[in-house]
């Protein structure tokens, strides 16, 4: 196995006693960095691709490289951009169109800019672009660009690692705005960045990068303004409040066809099979999608010039937890595109979730909020379908008494009423009190703080760098020398930490992925709240307690850890009866603090209160027994490490507009999805177990900071037989399904079965009433991603 796809157990026998800005006080072992620079560069020397020169900063927007040749370039290769190239992202996916002027002569070549500056601002008024300094003088508004060596200029032979310069150049605003996406309480779409000292306003922009293998004569970007605004955030909103496709437009991505329709096509197409719809399902994208990646961004201006671009947001991450329409052949039965719900039963089967289609063309199920403080009681004539002595349906006008309550789905604009006939005057006070508890217990349970991220402000720190670190007793998960640096740092809880031995750290996309991965995928690093640059090549890392404190957790989590696995798992095990024995360990010894979670909501998860510190850390979870999902994941992983499973922690959304973590857990080769904060749950327990991604992101939208780019797609998993309810016989199709929950109620009185994942409301009430028929008892129920509940009504 390579250090990719696991933890990696770091240098041995060293630990610390820290110059100027914090430690553990220890008596442990030393190493300097110097030495544990020298020792990261030689474990990782196989797995770097490329080697990095001293960055250079602050270049004129018109500046070009000259480079001097020891042979003549025409006579080995085909174009000098087998020579060098220019990209303008971190991943190296983006090349430039640069401009080469080469003297065969003297043997110089000169790289220019390009003709057009890339990311340059279109002039809407009068055509070309605003700010234009003219061809080949301006590189245009990226915030960094890499230059690419790829052979030896002395001796024109291949380089065995491409040499790669970060550079960056001058803009009239001096400070790119930090980007954020998020789902409003209205369901809208908002991107929202900090005010930029010097900036009169901004411009949102979605940018398109076209990709050449895509069948491309070549690649390159474009740029459309979205939107100019004075603000600092910006919405999509439409002209009607409670009409989602008119709020989202912007951030709808290009679909062939959506779950909804695939799914209307197979319920009237006897000739597909639920593997068909499943497959197609899956693959909702337009091809056009395939071709160029989209992305989100704010360029500041005023009247001199621009900023550099902000960080991008990608245009399929936003689709995925956007909200654009109610799927309604999934909700037929239920909700309808009117918003509005009539139910024939009483309050014990109202659904729980309703169908809403996302900008990405996926259905997800989204909680229903019913105000059950605001009903009505009231009377009036419906249409009531019925069979006559024949057999034959017959419709009539009926008085009916009803239940007027008043719900809205959550992270969505829509708001409408449900009006429930065919109640019982006796229990329905209950009735609805009982609706109120499971809506509440069914309701996604997230929380994760966003870490103060902003390479571009610098701090002032007048305290040394770290000069002496301590490795033992950290098992360190990294995939560059860079990550593991800055996660044995930050376990030392260093404040300052050196990036002088690091070109690489020169790119700002390089540095965070590498520090969001020493973050997320090591949990005993507690509690970081930002990161800063300080002008001399440091990072300045803010925690919410001193180095001492945290050692002293750290050792409290540690000892805990080998207590709990020592306790739940044996060694005949399988992996994944482990991983089921964690996950029943944290579901049963763990409380999910509302408190935190209320207050980090309040505080626009960007912070919380001092008191609510732990419940985000593994030390919440382990040893005060209470926290929130990204203290669960940080358990899990550990007590996973521990039992010796491959695992990771993963960040991103829940339900679209949550912040949250959760785990993947390797299985037979699958890197399946689990998240154990929701899996305890009274009515739907363990709906969330061993996903496959086809399900598993139709509710856990993943935001790609937790590990770094290179190992992004080793992370994947497409069989389903791991799921938990298929791994333990509980899953049944449609078409079977009715009889086992009718067994399954006549035996205890309550049953929790699985089938198929996007099953719709109509199925949902078909099934329900056959077996509230035959089994003559009065039932409550619900269903969510194919788990249907159901039991007896008191």
């Amino acid at each position: 196995m390579n250090k990719k796809s696991k933890s990696v157990v770091a240098l041995l026998a060293l630990a610390v006693v820290l110059s100027g800005c914090g430690g553990s006080g220890s008596d442990k072992a030393q190493i300097t960095n110097e030495e544990f620079t020298t020792e990261l560069k030689g474990k990782y020397e196989g797995e770097e691709t490329y080697s990095y020169e001293e960055s250079l900063s602050g270049l004129e927007r018109d500046h070009s490289f000259e480079f001097k040749f020891g042979f003549d370039p025409n006579e080995n290769y085909q174009s000098l951009g087998q020579l060098f190239q220019v990209y303008m992202d971190a991943d190296l996916k983006y090349p430039v169109s640069i401009s080469y002027d080469y003297d065969k002569e003297k043997q110089e070549l000169i790289i220019q800019p390009p003709k057009t500056g890339v990311l340059q601002l279109p002039d809407e008024k009068r055509g070309g672009k605003l700010y234009d300094l003219g061809n080949n003088k301006d590189w245009g508004n990226a915030q960094q660009y890499y230059l690419v060596q790829y052979v030896d200029l002395d001796t024109g032979e291949e380089l065995e690692k491409p040499l790669v310069t970060v550079f960056d150049t001058k803009h009239e605003v001096s400070a790119a705005p930090n980007l954020k996406f998020q789902v409003n309480e209205d369901g809208l779409g908002e991107l929202s960045w900090d005010e930029i000292e010097g900036a009169s306003e901004y411009s949102v922009v979605k940018v398109q990068y076209y990709k050449k293998e895509a069948g491309y004569s070549t690649s390159g970007e474009s740029i459309e303004v979205l939107a100019t605004t004075e603000d600092s955030s910006w919405s999509n909103k439409g002209g009607n409040s409670n009409s989602l496709d008119n709020d989202n437009k912007a951030f709808r991505i290009s679909v062939e066809k959506t779950e909804d329709t695939l799914y209307s096509e197979y319920k009237n197409d006897d000739n597909m099979s639920v593997e068909d719809f499943t497959n197609n399902a899956n693959i909702i994208e337009g091809s056009s999608t395939f071709e160029y990646d989209i992305y989100y961004a704010v360029i500041a201006t005023n009247d001199d010039g621009t900023s550099s671009v902000s960080n991008l947001v990608d245009a399929r991450y936003v689709a995925q937890q956007t909200p654009y329409e109610l799927a309604y052949y999934l909700n037929k039965g239920g909700l309808d595109k009117e918003k509005y719900l009539h139910v024939e039963e009483d309050p014990n089967l109202l659904p729980s979730h309703a169908w809403v289609t996302m900008c990405d063309g996926q259905a997800v199920q989204k909680l229903i909020n019913y105000d059950i403080s605001d009903i009505k009681l009231d009377s009036s004539t419906f249409i009531v379908t019925d069979e006559d002595e024949k057999g034959t349906e017959v419709t009539k006008n009926e008085e009916l008494d009803y239940i007027s309550i008043p719900f809205k789905i959550e992270g969505t604009s829509v708001e409408g009423f449900v009006e429930v006939v065919n109640y019982d005057e006796k229990t329905y006070e209950q009735d609805l009190k009982d609706l109120k508890a499971r809506q509440d217990d069914l309701r996604d349970q997230a929380g994760s703080i966003d870490k103060d991220v902003d390479l571009n402000e610098e701090v002032e720190d007048d305290g040394d760098a770290a000069t002496e670190v301590s490795t033992e007793g950290f098992n360190v998960y990294a995939n560059s020398a860079l990550s593991e640096y800055l996660a044995i740092n930050m376990l030392n809880g260093n404040t300052k930490i050196s990036l002088d031995d690091f070109n690489e750290a020169s790119s700002q996309e390089y540095l965070l992925d590498a520090w969001y991965e020493a973050i997320y995928q090591n949990p005993l690093v507690l509690g970081v709240q930002s990161i800063r640059m300080d002008g001399n090549n440091n990072v300045i890392i803010t925690y919410d307690e001193d180095a001492d404190t945290k050692a002293d957790k750290q050792a409290e989590i540690q000892t805990k850890v080998k207590e709990v696995v020592a306790e739940i798992i044996t060694d005949d095990m399988t992996d994944i009866e482990k991983e089921e024995a964690i996950n029943d360990y944290l579901c049963a010894n763990a409380e999910y603090d509302m408190d935190a979670l209320d207050n980090a909501e309040k505080n626009d998860f960007k912070t919380v209160d001092e008191e609510f510190n732990d419940s985000f850390t593994a030390y919440g979870i382990l040893i005060n027994n209470k926290g929130v999902c990204a203290g669960y994941a940080a358990a899990f992983k550990l007590l996973a490490d521990e039992a010796g499973l491959e695992s990771i922690v993963v960040t991103g959304n829940l339900d679209g507009s949550l912040p949250h973590a959760w785990n993947r857990v390797k299985i037979d080769g699958q890197w399946l999805s689990i998240d154990t904060t929701n899996n305890d749950n009274e009515f739907i327990s363990n709906s969330l177990f061993n996903l496959p991604d086809s399900i598993s992101s139709k509710v856990l939208v993943e935001d790609k900071l937790y590990v770094m780019d290179s190992v992004l797609n080793e992370f994947t998993a497409s069989e389903e037989n791991n799921e938990y309810y298929r791994y333990h016989s509980k899953y049944f199709d449609t078409s079977s399904i009715t009889d086992e929950l009718l067994s399954g109620i006549n035996a205890d009185g309550k049953v929790v079965l699985r089938t198929e994942y996007s099953i719709s409301e109509e199925d949902f009430a078909e099934i329900a009433g056959n077996v509230q028929e035959k089994s003559g008892k009065s039932l409550r129920g619900t269903y969510y991603l194919g788990v249907i509940y159901l039991e007896v009504a008191n």
